[in-house]
């Protein structure tokens, strides 16, 4: 395969961004092409996520199942655009969603194997792939407007995970109490309310606001949701519907995997950090992590639609804002 199977503004598309037309030919012919007819499935949830997908012609819907068993759309993807991206990206990858071919579609297949020796046989090639597959991600906070505006849309089996996970990790935590020594002090109380210079600072802190001005921070403080936790208190369980970011602005946070039934701590946050971003870029719908105060904690929530308006109002923010979520995944898989 070579240019000329593909449109005339090839390279003009997102995923080949600042590459030249040598550089995309080499990517590209390794690459499989694919014609399939409309109603027919391009991926499906639960299968491995070894490839991604760049639509040449066509159009292709992107499908969750709701707790209510119905299957909701999540997205709608034309000609240009990627699908199963996120994929590359998943500490576990497999599929979330469904994809479906609506309209008879040509397609190319990019497998993430092949992206992998391509950096070693050109890291400079392979860097820029990357780098526009990180920006194609963060841009889907775009797209998840709609999805938003419809409900959470969290896999069926979301609520029932989120309760057992709940009920480990009490059970877990009770374990523990009772291991502990009889004089042992009670968990501290909350931490004071938070006071508007507080809020301010930490969101200035947080890498996802990194060079926002006063006026952006301020835009931002109007849609912030603080909460006080103390300490041992569950902020969040894995399974749960994700519908915000957090921000922690007082107080350190542990970030626990259940593994074999076990809780393990994987990480711990501080003043300035976030968590629950990744939803934004992956799509996911519910929480991988659980995590829980480890010390008297003021965590502040902001939901993503109110996240999505207070970062569109002017072109610059959003560029800003989707840089700095680029960067932070891109961190996290480094």
């Amino acid at each position: 395969m070579d240019l000329r199977d593909f449109p005339p503004n090839v390279l003009d598309l997102q995923l080949f961004d600042g590459m030249s037309a040598e550089e995309v030919l080499q990517v590209i012919r390794r690459c499989a092409k694919l014609s399939i007819t409309g109603g027919q499935s391009l991926m499906k949830s639960g299968e491995l996520a070894d490839c991604c997908y760049l639509i040449l012609k066509g159009r292709v819907e992107v499908r969750a199942r709701q707790e209510n068993r119905k299957m909701t759309t999540l997205a709608t993807l034309d000609a240009g655009q990627l699908v199963g991206e996120m994929g590359l990206f998943r500490d576990k990858p497999y599929r979330v969603a469904d994809g479906v071919v609506v309209k008879d579609s040509v397609v190319v297949q990019i497998n993430y194997h092949y992206l992998k020796r391509l950096e070693g046989v050109n890291p400079e090639v392979a860097a820029k792939l990357t780098r526009n597959l990180q920006r194609i991600a963060a841009s889907r906070l775009k797209s998840m407007k709609v999805a938003q505006d419809s409900g959470s849309y969290t896999l069926a089996a979301a609520g029932e995970e989120m309760r057992m996970a709940r009920s480990a990790l009490y059970a877990q935590l009770d374990a523990s109490s009772r291991d502990s020594a009889p004089q042992a002090a009670p968990p501290a109380p909350p931490p004071p309310a938070l006071v508007p210079i507080q809020i301010k600072m930490a969101l200035a802190r947080c890498p996802l606001f990194q060079g926002f001005d006063e006026a952006e921070l301020q835009t931002l403080i109007g849609s912030v949701h603080p909460r006080r936790y103390s300490e041992g208190d569950p902020v969040v369980m894995a399974g749960e519907p994700a519908d915000c970011i957090y921000v922690v602005a007082l107080g350190r946070l542990q970030v626990l995997l259940c593994v074999d039934g076990e809780y393990q701590p994987i990480a711990s946050l501080t003043a300035g950090q976030c968590f629950g971003e990744r939803p934004l870029v992956f799509g996911d719908g519910v929480r991988s992590a659980t995590v829980v105060a480890e010390s008297p904690a003021t965590v502040m929530r902001l939901y993503y639609n109110d996240l999505h308006g207070a970062t569109t109002t002017r072109p610059e923010t959003r560029v800003k804002f989707e840089d700095n979520l680029a960067r932070l995944i891109g961190a996290q898989l480094d």
